[in-house]
């Protein structure tokens, strides 16, 4: 049987400390990488490694960190990479608000961007110049099926997530001379903290229950009709992460049970 083996191989995954980020952490560490857990929360950070470390993973928490900070995104990528090499960068910290067009209010809107689409920029744009040098290098920054088209209960999450698919691509045409892969995950629709803001917003427009929101949710956009884990965000962040996808870039990977085909 083939396994997937990143023995020795130096990752940061951003937004580690819960949801998607900590699944991806978990999953490479189990993978055999040594895995740094960055998170605007340090205390998630350290539950999530001890989690890993129970599963006999090389897992690694870091300090609180912004990732809209660029001394602090810096510093990040500096210091793993002086330990030997930054062989993976996975960017999946990320912020949404699920307020309609012509609400949100611009404070939030600057906090969005700021995280979503900065943070994702200097993750990529220090974990590049590290990989350069070394010529060999993974980058997966996380989206959403939601930056593949207009939204009416998240268009600035939306739209967020949409330049992160491009600026995936840019970079990976970049890198491509270097040998570094860039390439982006989509999740589709996840039961994370994330998604409960989503139904409060549902709930408030249609008055009815959680529950209800949610089942439509699934059955109005996923063909598949069941719910999707984090673990299936994390396999395909592994495999983008492998040697088995070593011809793979610029690419933007649904994983949505088939709610969205491109």
């Amino acid at each position: 049987m083939i396994g997937i083996d990143l023995t020795g191989k130096r990752a940061i995954v951003t937004g580690a400390g819960q949801g998607l980020g900590k699944e991806i952490g978990l999953r490479l560490a189990e993978a055999g990488a040594i895995v740094y857990f960055a998170d605007y929360d340090e205390e998630k950070s350290r539950r999530a490694c001890q989690e890993g470390i129970e599963r006999e993973g090389h897992c690694i928490p870091w300090k609180a960190i912004d990732v809209s900070s660029v001394s602090q995104m810096r510093e990040l990528i500096w210091e793993v990479a002086g330990q030997g090499a930054l062989d993976i960068m996975v960017n999946a910290a990320g912020i949404m608000y699920p307020d309609s067009l012509i609400d949100l209010d611009p404070e939030k809107l600057w906090r969005l961007e700021d995280v979503n689409i900065n943070g994702t920029a200097y993750g990529t744009q220090y974990a590049m110049q590290e990989m350069m040098k070394q010529r060999s290098g993974r980058i997966v920054n996380i989206a959403s099926i939601a930056g593949r088209h207009g939204c009416t209960t998240k268009p600035y999450y939306a739209m967020s997530k949409a330049a992160v698919i491009n600026l995936t691509q840019s970079a990976a045409l970049f890198g491509a001379k270097y040998g570094v892969n860039v390439n982006t995950v989509c999740p589709g629709i996840i039961h994370t903290a994330m998604w409960d803001q989503i139904l409060d917003f549902m709930m408030r427009d249609t008055g009815k229950s959680r529950e209800e929101c949610w089942q439509e949710a699934l059955g109005y956009t996923i063909p598949m009709g069941i719910e999707q884990e984090a673990i299936d965000i994390a396999n395909a962040v592994l495999f983008l992460c492998s040697d088995m996808a070593r011809y793979i870039t610029a690419q933007s990977l649904n994983v949505d049970g088939g709610a969205r085909m491109n």
